[in-house]
């Protein structure tokens, strides 16, 4: 990271300054293999690892508009459809790190914040991603979805307590099973969406 963003500067002294130049030059392979053809073209001749990545950041490094139009509008469009939860999460998951890149949380850069204004805004993007999630699902899964929005705790998308109450584990998998097994209507009933907590 160091070649990237400039805080290792080439040294003075011809040995560290031969060290150096390797592992920038191998830096620079890293960057021109991950770009596409016409792009590593544009910094090919751009010889420390520093200046081609300030070169590429300047270009390509700025969310726009129409970045976050095209990402919200893909999540917008996204159903379940007849997929996995798993694979519907995950397909999520994907485009809200994307959005997390193009438009990240404000964070204090005071160093003295007592407010914990970070924890807040994840707090808030948390629940709206956790509402979306759930909208998002099969109409199978309402009572699922109606337990999960009368909770009272915390319903966290990932980790071991992911969509469940503190401390229980609830998983696509899990879900999916459940949705598998569910009444003979094919409909999940009250005593089913309970065993999902248990």
């Amino acid at each position: 990271m160091c070649f990237v963003d400039g805080t290792l500067p080439k040294p003075t002294g011809v040995t560290e300054a031969i060290a150096w130049d390797r592992a920038n030059n191998m830096v620079c392979g890293w960057i021109l293999r991950s770009l596409g053809p016409a792009t590593a073209k544009s910094v090919l001749l751009l010889r420390i690892a520093r200046d081609a990545w300030k070169d590429l950041e300047d270009r390509f490094g700025h969310s726009s508009v129409a970045q976050l139009y095209s990402l919200q509008q893909e999540l917008l469009n996204m159903s379940q459809g007849n997929g996995d939860i798993s694979t519907f999460f995950t397909k999520m998951k994907v485009l809200w790190d994307q959005l997390d890149d193009a438009n990240p949380i404000p964070y204090c850069e005071c160093g003295a914040c007592t407010c914990n204004l970070t924890k807040k805004f994840m707090k808030i993007q948390h629940d709206q991603r956790l509402v979306h999630f759930l909208m998002k699902l099969k109409e199978a899964y309402q009572q699922v979805r109606s337990n999960v929005l009368m909770m009272e705790v915390d319903a966290p998308l990932e980790g071991d307590n992911a969509l469940g109450p503190t401390n229980r584990r609830f998983t696509g998998n899990k879900l999916e099973n459940f949705y598998k097994g569910s009444s003979s209507s094919g409909m999940p009933s009250t005593e089913d969406s309970e065993s999902l907590m248990e």
